[in-house]
């Protein structure tokens, strides 16, 4: 005797809200049959299947880290590059998953029923305090903001982008508020990476809608939506420093340009120590020798003062899973081997002083393992 599967006779108790979620924040669905009485779920989830037990009748699970593992099989890496100079915007596969979950209710009886939910996932966290303000569904720029107006800056002569998020494929138009210099940009559904400059300022976006030094108002249209969001640019000039891209909170990846000064700190560890104690004291140079030392450089660094926008958007630095440190010449157009990873040391970092005007924050950057003359390797003792 065959079973009976039925469909759309799930109800649905508990799910994710939003048309686009946090992937790292808890994904909660609640669910049970219509009718008779629940033995066992099975939940798939791309390529992995959960068997739930019911409570009282009704399943749970928290979609959070099957999303999560999905979502980050590049460990965070950022491999979008601009391979011709004149394009400025590029998807980005990596920061955007739509995921379809299938529920299946199998009853004591032996009838199933089965159910389909899809949800759309950015590469961000919120917090529980975190600013109320509402979100535009069609168009995001993915920017750590408190309201719908974005602040970036720009530093000209370094590889900079700004990452939106759109509901759909579309056109959208950018507006320069001060001059009316108009621009109309395709992006694809998911996330795209707008690319001010690929290092060459005088290439790709500058091209054909040149930004003033200082802060320029830059309005994004949509033809179903209208006024989607208000991007605020400060360009800055070319200079020195050391620069740094991460991941930020928002599901986007933001620039900073330190001071050019910092302190630079050498750590070394010797690795092994071999007797060497076996002549008479007349003969003897040593009792032991070293196998080599291991060395490990940390730059402390300094962003200058900040203004509440600016220290909003670095902050998100500390906690970032992914950094890169800049390892090229300004005006150069980059390449992803540019990029080096790097880590923020672990510690205590002031992130708000609310009796100061601007702040300054110095993170101390662990830079990659430095390359040592070893003995035979120096682990194999």
């Amino acid at each position: 005797m065959g079973f009976t599967e039925k469909t759309m006779a799930i109800t649905i108790y508990k799910e994710p809200q939003g048309t686009i979620l946090p992937a790292y924040n808890n994904a909660i669905l609640e669910f049970g049959p219509d009718t008779g009485t629940a033995a066992r779920a099975l939940v798939t989830v791309g390529d992995y299947t959960f068997e739930l037990s019911p409570n009282e009748g009704v399943f749970y699970i928290n979609l959070k880290e099957v999303i999560t593992l999905l979502f980050n099989q590049n460990a965070f890496a950022d491999t979008v590059v601009v391979d011709v100079a004149s394009n400025y915007v590029f998807p980005d596969a990596n920061l955007y998953l739509e995921q379809e979950i299938n529920l299946k209710v199998i009853l004591y009886n032996g009838d199933t029923f089965t159910n389909t939910r899809t949800y759309a996932f950015l590469k961000s966290v919120q917090q529980q305090i975190h600013p109320l303000y509402t979100v535009d569904e069609t168009l995001q720029l993915l920017t750590p903001s408190t309201d719908s107006a974005k602040y970036i800056t720009y530093f000209e002569g370094q590889p900079f982008d700004v990452s939106i998020y759109a509901n759909a494929a579309q056109e959208v138009t950018l507006t320069h508020v001060a001059n009316g210099t108009t621009l109309t940009i395709n992006v694809l559904k998911g996330v795209n990476r707008l690319f001010l400059s690929s290092g060459e300022s005088t290439q790709g976006f500058e091209a054909v809608f040149p930004l003033y030094y200082g802060i320029n108002q830059i309005e994004l249209t949509t033809t179903t939506a209208g006024l989607v969001g208000t991007l605020f640019v400060t360009k800055k000039e070319v200079n020195c420093g050391v620069y740094l891209k991460w991941l930020n909170a928002s599901g986007g990846w933001s620039y900073w340009r330190f001071k050019p000064y910092y302190e630079e700190t050498l750590k070394t560890k010797t690795l092994n120590t071999i007797n060497n104690d076996f002549y008479n004291l007349e003969e003897a140079q040593s009792g032991t020798f070293s196998t080599g030392k291991e060395a490990e450089v940390s730059l402390k660094i300094s962003s200058g003062f900040l203004s509440e926008e600016e220290k909003r958007v670095v902050a998100t630095l500390f906690s970032s899973p992914k950094v890169y440190y800049y390892h090229n010449n300004p005006e150069q157009a980059f390449s992803l081997t540019d990029w080096k990873e790097v880590e923020i040391a672990q510690g205590s970092y002031m992130v708000n002083n609310t009796r100061l005007r601007k702040t300054e924050f110095r993170p101390v950057i662990t830079m990659p393992m430095q390359y040592t003359q070893t003995y035979a390797g120096g682990s194999i003792f």
